[in-house]
């Protein structure tokens, strides 16, 4: 048990570092390279309980990683989502700055299940689409996470059990 326990617990470590620098990275657009890191969680095998996980540790399943993973439905807290345009404003890290987050714009006008914003003065005056309101989006499967685990488990599991076995039978 011993062995197997720090066998799986190596491959589980290896893994989690396959899906942070391979599988994530291929898939989407890195803003923050720790969020990965942040987001996994890691829950090691002990000499009674011989499984492992690997999971979205982040409160309310605030990263999505399982909608990544299978795709699915993303429904909002309020009444609708807003889906920013390209004249949104962004931070270095990919987020909407403060100013031109829907509750924020100023002289913002809604018109229908759109959100714009005006700007400039006198006759240069003009509207700027910011937003789209939708009810709910549809987030289609996007990162490998459960073929990549699966193949880097077996690969980095079968690699480590052989000197995990040799070291428990020497120090027995």
């Amino acid at each position: 048990p011993n062995a197997c326990m720090l066998a799986l617990n190596d491959a589980l470590f290896e893994t989690k570092q396959v899906l942070t620098d391979a599988t994530w990275p291929k898939a989407v657009t890195v803003r923050n390279a720790r969020f990965l890191d942040w987001a996994l969680h890691i829950e090691k095998a002990t000499k009674e309980n011989l499984s492992g996980a690997i999971y979205d540790s982040t409160p309310d399943q605030r990263a999505h990683l399982s909608m990544h993973a299978d795709g699915g439905t993303k429904v909002p807290h309020g009444a609708n989502l807003a889906i920013p345009s390209s004249n949104v404003q962004r931070t270095g890290d990919g987020r909407t700055i403060s100013s031109d987050k829907p509750r924020n714009l100023r002289n913002a006008v809604k018109i229908k299940n759109r959100i714009y914003q005006y700007q400039g003065r006198g006759k240069n005056r003009k509207l700027i689409f910011m937003y789209t309101l939708k009810p709910s989006v549809q987030i289609k499967a996007d990162v490998p996470f459960r073929q990549d685990f699966a193949d880097a488990m077996r690969e980095s599991a079968e690699r480590h059990f052989i000197p995990r076995m040799m070291q428990a039978m020497r120090t027995r």
